[in-house]
């Protein structure tokens, strides 16, 4: 709807100027008339869209490109709604009409010929302004356009909000983006330094675990790049000027906020493979990989970890080191991997950790061989939520190893001396009963640990006096997400427990 002026006079036109409008003039020149009042929408839109108009606005937004995208749109914005606001004016243009031409006649108007054409003078346009600024129309363009300026200003202004909250989700995606690359590299010196030290074959299962996750951190690094999703949130804005300014906040949240969290996701898989493989495991497995590539004990070790996978591992890690020279030794004989193979199947692989202790313990290896294949072993039942991380020998019966619980878990080491605790020939109740009283040992230190402000610092936790008297003591620290007991003991030889059967 634009405000096309009459079209002049011919030569042909021999019309008197003094003589009446008729209603034909008179409706286009009413049309004329309206036309006016709307093109005021598209006029202000276009004064406002230069470059001058809108920086006044947008002081805000730091000049550069920042300030470019705005602008653009801005200027988007601006023709969108104003064209939009155009149609719905279109809608209301035949009734207005016929309203005004409606007042018209019941009037002596006075307007003749000459006042219309071949253009609608000022008088004329000021006289017919009676007749229409009451139509529907009239008052409908101009709520547009005070909505159009009410609105413009709203648009400006949000860029004050979005562009620092832009920022601040930028700003933590760099760092999430940078602390992820760095934990990439981070396993690739990880991974060189397991090469170097002669340990790939061995470890292969958890590094192929890490290289897993390592493919997929790699990926991200390449997704989630900080430029990008600022262009993919600057392409989304662009692709929808009129989205308002919660769903422009969403995009913002969507991409830069999200790309964090998947750094952060990323980063946090790498951790417990890359402990894994870490060097406190390089240095425990270090004689292992030392050994020449052909020596039996070394072929052996690595058969059996074909054979049996992280369970292999995991036992062998938590050896000190005389009794892991002692393990690699044996798996050069083709009699102990037999019998390890022979009786750790799938349905016994938790008898690994046991079958480990017998043959690291002092002794014959025969001997050693004939226990692990007549084991007969019954794991005690364990308190609700406890969760074993393989089993050890006390007595006739399993206790774990190590275990988990809610909020804790224990390392692979703090368990090896229950069997100090416990008499040569205790029950299994009594045996359930110890394991039980320790548990509650453990879960009474981590609940004081978890009251602490500063989780920095271990706690150790003494004199936790529970069932006949025992006093345990237990050390606890902050480990990944969680927390880890490394210490726990009811006192040793000591222990009340040992004179219960």
């Amino acid at each position: 709807m634009t405000d096309q002026p009459f079209q002049p006079a011919t030569a042909e036109d021999e019309t008197d100027p003094d003589t009446p409008a008729t209603n034909a003039e008179l409706r286009q020149a009413v049309q004329a008339v309206l036309a006016l009042r709307a093109n005021a929408i598209p006029f202000w839109a276009r004064d406002t869209a230069k470059t001058a108009s809108l920086d006044g606005h947008l002081q805000h937004v730091p000049d550069g490109p920042r300030r470019v995208l705005w602008r653009a749109l801005v200027k988007e914005w601006l023709k969108v709604r104003s064209d939009a606001l155009l149609a719905a004016l279109r809608q209301q243009l035949d009734d207005s009409i016929k309203a005004a031409m409606s007042s018209l006649a019941g009037v002596q108007h006075g307007l003749v010929h000459g006042d219309l054409s071949p253009r609608l003078t000022e008088d004329a346009v000021q006289r017919l302004e009676q007749f229409v600024y009451d139509t529907d129309f009239a008052k409908a363009a101009d709520a547009h356009l005070a909505s159009l300026k009410a609105d413009f200003l709203a648009y400006c202004a949000r860029a004050a909000e979005l562009e620092p909250y832009l920022e601040e989700c930028r700003e933590g995606l760099v760092k999430a983006h940078t602390d992820l690359k760095a934990a990439v590299q981070q396993v690739d010196a990880q991974k060189q330094q397991v090469v170097q030290a002669g340990l790939a074959l061995f470890l292969e299962p958890r590094v192929h675990t890490l290289d897993g996750m390592l493919t997929a951190a790699e990926q991200v690094v390449i997704a989630q790049s900080p430029d990008l999703l600022v262009t993919q949130v600057d392409t989304a804005w662009t692709q929808s000027v009129m989205a308002s300014a919660a769903d422009q906040r969403a995009v913002i949240t969507g991409s830069l906020a999200s790309g964090a969290a998947y750094c952060d996701i990323a980063r946090g898989n790498l951790t417990l493979p890359l402990i894994r493989i870490g060097s406190p495991v390089v240095a425990q497995f270090q004689q292992l990989g030392a050994l020449p590539a052909a020596n039996a004990g070394r072929k052996g070790c690595v058969d059996l970890r074909k054979a049996f996978g992280e369970p292999w591992i995991r036992a062998l890690g938590s050896l000190t080191q005389p009794e892991l020279t002692r393990i690699v030794s044996f798996c050069g004989l083709k009699m102990v991997r037999d019998t390890l193979v022979k009786r750790l199947t799938a349905q016994r692989i938790h008898e690994m950790d046991a079958a480990v202790a017998l043959l690291a313990a002092p002794g014959d290896v025969d001997v050693a061989c004939g226990k692990i294949a007549s084991m007969g072993y019954t794991r005690i039942a364990l308190p609700p939520g406890v969760t074993a991380f393989g089993w050890q020998i006390v007595g006739q019966w399993l206790l774990p190893n190590a275990f988990s619980d809610a909020g804790y878990e224990t390392d692979d080491a703090c368990l090896k001396h229950m069997h100090q605790e416990l008499h040569p020939q205790v029950s299994k109740a009594t045996a359930e009963a110890y394991f039980a009283d320790l548990v509650t040992a453990c879960r009474t230190a981590r609940a004081a640990w978890g009251h602490r402000v500063d989780k920095t610092v271990p706690l150790d936790q003494d004199d936790i006096e529970l069932t006949h008297q025992a006093r345990w003591h237990i050390s606890i620290k902050a480990y990944l997400s969680t927390s880890q007991v490394f210490h726990v003991d009811g006192g040793y030889g000591k222990s009340p427990w040992r004179a219960i059967q």
